[in-house]
C-alpha cells in the first residue's frame, strides 16, 4: 500500500482538478467578504498566471495534515516531481516515475546550490517509481524556496521545474506548512 501511494495521491490530486484556488479563467475564488480565498487565513494560495494549455506548472493540494507540492500538467496523470509533508515534518518526501537510462537519485540545482538524494525503485503501479526524502534546510531547497529556480537532473537530462514568479506563494506555503 506504501508504494501505492504517491502514484495514487499524484493521480488524485491532478486529474479533474483545476490548479489550486484557481478558477477555469485562472483567476483566485472570492469568499463570501469578496477577498481572494487566498486573502483569507488558512487556505491554499493562488498562482494567477496564465499557463498555455497543457503546460506543466506547481499545484498546491492538502489531505488533512499533509500537503502535496506538484510540478505537473492539470488534469492528466502527468506529474513530473511530487513532494509532500506533514505539518512541521521539517522533511519533504520526494517522488517521481523513472525514465529510461535514469539513475536512482533526485539530482537537483537551483542557483549555484546542488543536491542529489539518493532514492529507492518502486517497480509496482502504473511506471516504475523513484521515491526518496529531503530535510527542508537542504541548501537547494532553500534556494528552490527563495528563487523559484530548480533543474531536475533525470535520465541524463536536465529538466526544468522552476516556479513560475505567480508559484512562488504556493512553493512558500508549502515549505512553511512543512516547518522549515
Amino acid at each position: 500500500m506504501r508504494t501505492l501511494f504517491p502514484a495514487i495521491a499524484a493521480a488524485s490530486f491532478v486529474i479533474g482538478c483545476q490548479p489550486a484556488g484557481q478558477t477555469a479563467a485562472g483567476e483566485a475564488p472570492a469568499t463570501d467578504s469578496g477577498a481572494p480565498a487566498s486573502e483569507v487565513a488558512g487556505t491554499i494560495p493562488t498562482d494567477a498566471t496564465t499557463y498555455p494549455e497543457g503546460e506543466p506548472r506547481w499545484m498546491l493540494s492538502e489531505d488533512g495534515a499533509e500537503q502535496f507540492l506538484a510540478f505537473a500538467v492539470p488534469e492528466t496523470d502527468d506529474v513530473r516531481l511530487l513532494m509532500s509533508c506533514a505539518e512541521g515534518a521539517r522533511s519533504v518526501r520526494l517522488w517521481r516515475t523513472t525514465w529510461e537510462g535514469d539513475t536512482p537519485d533526485f539530482i537537483f540545482s537551483s542557483g549555484t546550490a546542488e543536491g542529489t538524494f539518493s532514492g529507492v525503485e518502486i517497480p509496482e503501479g502504473m511506471e516504475p517509481q523513484l521515491e526518496s526524502a529531503a530535510s527542508t534546510s537542504e541548501p537547494v531547497l532553500v534556494a528552490f524556496r527563495t528563487t523559484g529556480q530548480l533543474l531536475m537532473t533525470a535520465g541524463g537530462e536536465a529538466r526544468d521545474v522552476s516556479a513560475a514568479p505567480g508559484a512562488l506563494p504556493l512553493v512558500n506555503a508549502f515549505f512553511e506548512h512543512c516547518g522549515s
